[in-house]
């Protein structure tokens, strides 16, 4: 009999090998995460506790969340010269895009690439209001985002930094991910989990 963490993992790999990337296609998340940072490796407890919670979120909403419109796993995509942009947004209910995150704690502000990937799936399905959902062990804390700002939903916190995209913007992002030069393309060093490991963040901090 297999042990749980056997049967995880072979049900992680089974997941990952049903999403298999045809040439040319770039994923929005390719976009909004600094090549370096790619190379960390991640805890299959942690991987397997985030995917749960979305899945089981996208799973309850869409089964209770009645006299709503709610779509699971909605793809969004976009040619950008030679590369095709493809994402999936993890909820959209009644045409308003929710992108979910897990986290051990709530960011006092949101993740300025989290920030990116709702904006720019936001860009990409046309429409001008998103929101950002963190879930942790025991908190949920919502950020909405339209044209003029960022708040939190309970707080009324707002953001002085606009996030805005645009084709060009997007078309560099592309270009650097291809070329493997998307190095902090946010200036997110600061809140990146190998900020005491890589030496791109240890130089600008000398």
């Amino acid at each position: 009999m297999s042990s749980f963490y056997e049967m995880i993992n072979k049900a992680m790999k089974e997941r990952d090998s049903q999403y298999v990337r045809k040439e040319g296609e770039v994923y929005v998340t390719d976009i909004v995460t600094c090549t370096l940072k790619r190379n960390g490796q991640f805890d299959l407890a942690v991987l397997f506790r985030g995917i749960a919670l979305h899945e089981g979120t996208q799973k309850f909403l869409s089964d209770y969340l009645k006299g709503s419109k709610v779509e699971v796993e909605k793809e969004v995509s976009k040619r950008y010269g030679d590369y095709y942009l493809k994402g999936r947004v993890d909820l959209v209910v009644d045409g308003v895009p929710y992108e979910i995150k897990t986290a051990n704690k709530l960011p006092i502000t949101p993740r300025i690439e989290h920030l990116y990937q709702l904006r720019i799936y936001m860009y990409l399905l046309n429409v001008d209001v998103g929101k950002l959902v963190y879930i942790t062990f025991n908190e949920i804390d919502e950020w909405t985002i339209n044209k003029d700002e960022v708040y939190n939903e309970k707080t009324g916190q707002k953001l002085f930094q606009l996030v805005t995209v645009d084709d060009n913007k997007i078309q560099k992002l592309i270009n650097d991910f291809v070329s493997r030069e998307l190095i902090a393309p946010f200036h997110e060093c600061f809140e990146c989990y190998l900020v005491n490991k890589c030496e791109k963040s240890l130089k600008a901090r000398k």
